[in-house]
């Protein structure tokens, strides 16, 4: 019966962080998108002023009449390019606010789970205890850590927002050493410039006794 309820849970949980994988990229496609028309919007408007308009150029020129002419407005393609930033600008501000509530459901989640799965793992030592009664020792043992690591809804929330933490410090770190290389930095120290000798040394800083 708890294996059951766990494997119930499991399929709830991976239906839902699917889904929320779906929305999120889904997000993250339409943004890709909106950058690309407006990167689209801002080459055509700089296209548009580097070609001389034919109204003007036609006065004194002799091309072929057979040739096709092509009037651009540049007011209309500066419109488009506006256009294109305000929406943007507006896909982003959406885009930002979906994603936060989409990250905030998934610490949700991820504390719900951690906290149904604890219940489930007391239910199924006490079933243990019950139907092993002849060995006490070890059910009593696992009972009462459980039992003594009792948590709150905020203590699981802190410790879920300690691994976000971890996570991102680690990710940062090991993006750093992709791009410059950790043998390169490995003794780096960054120091305030007030505290190197060399001030003293050529009399930049006069010290004071």
């Amino acid at each position: 019966e708890i294996a059951s309820a766990i494997g119930s849970l499991l399929d709830t949980i991976r239906d839902s962080f699917t889904t929320m994988e779906q929305l999120g990229s889904s997000i993250l496609v339409e943004l890709e998108k909106t950058e690309q028309e407006v990167a689209q919007a801002w080459g055509t408007y700089l296209n548009s002023k580097s070609t001389p308009n034919p109204d003007r150029s036609s006065a004194g020129s002799t091309t072929d009449e057979s040739a096709p002419k092509t009037s651009v407005d540049p007011w209309v393609i500066e419109m488009q390019y506006r256009v294109a930033v305000a929406y943007q600008n507006h896909a982003w501000e959406k885009g930002n606010d979906e994603l936060t509530k989409l990250f905030a459901r998934v610490k949700e989640e991820e504390i719900t789970r951690r906290m149904n799965l604890r219940e489930f793992l007391v239910a199924f030592a006490q079933r243990q205890q019950r139907l092993f009664f002849s060995l006490p020792g070890i059910q009593n043992e696992v009972l009462e850590e459980l039992v003594g690591k009792e948590m709150t809804r905020k203590e699981i929330e802190k410790a879920v927002q300690r691994i976000v933490d971890e996570r991102v410090k680690n990710s940062k770190r090991d993006l750093f050493c992709l791009r410059f290389g950790e043998d390169d930095f490995a003794d780096f120290n960054l120091e305030s410039p007030l505290a190197s000798d060399l001030l003293s040394k050529t009399k930049v800083v006069r010290r004071k006794t």
